[in-house]
């Protein structure tokens, strides 16, 4: 109840600020690991996401966003995350984020995210590209490196990929994770899109 409350403050909070809302879906074979045992597992999960952006001034923009994970082939609620902001927009290409998140769901769901970005986009060149850097703390320090490649397909449906590096610098072999991923992102509306997804990961 007291979630629900906390959610609810939020989203009536940001209203009365006129704020933009975007709504994102995310369903798809969300996780394929390989591990020494078991040797390869699977996992079909749903991501909704309310994201709320107000802008400050002509270079910094607030953002709130309101997260549920459903895992374990829709079994289990893995998170319930509220994330607050601020972004800085340094050039028409380079742009920083940073933000606090708390997962109600974890015992230790407390993080805290810097990020940097680097867009590429083109008038009437369909391909657009995306470079992202992230260094979060939760406990451990680690550092999250993403590619991403989109293409602008038709008003209808656009497709992506992305390759992803996690690395944890408290570990001598450096390189925790990569993560692939392939998907389809369906433009219902002005701010309501549903991304379909195939994701690979390697541990």
């Amino acid at each position: 109840m007291r979630i629900l409350k906390f959610f609810c403050a939020v989203i009536f909070l940001v209203l009365c600020l006129n704020a933009k809302c975007t709504y994102y879906a995310y369903l798809g074979h969300n996780q394929i690991c390989l591990h020494c045992y078991p040797s390869t597992t699977t996992n079909t999960g749903l991501l909704l996401e309310t994201k709320f952006q107000k802008k400050i001034s002509k270079y910094f923009k607030g953002e709130i966003n309101l997260q549920t994970r459903v895992m374990d082939n829709f079994g289990t609620i893995s998170a319930l995350m509220p994330e607050v902001g601020i972004s800085a927009k340094l050039h028409k290409f380079f742009s920083l984020k940073t933000c606090y998140r708390y997962n109600f769901i974890q015992t230790s769901g407390s993080r805290i995210i810097i990020a940097g970005y680097f867009k590429w986009k083109k008038k009437n060149f369909p391909l657009r590209f995306q470079l992202r850097t992230r260094l979060e703390n939760e406990g451990t320090t680690s550092w999250r490196n993403r590619l991403r490649l989109n293409f602008n397909l038709s008003k209808i449906v656009d497709p992506y990929s992305s390759f992803e590096i996690f690395d944890n610098w408290l570990k001598y072999d450096f390189i925790d994770a990569i993560r692939y991923e392939v998907g389809l992102k369906w433009k219902l509306k002005k701010n309501i899109n549903f991304n379909t997804l195939y994701r690979f990961e390697k541990y």
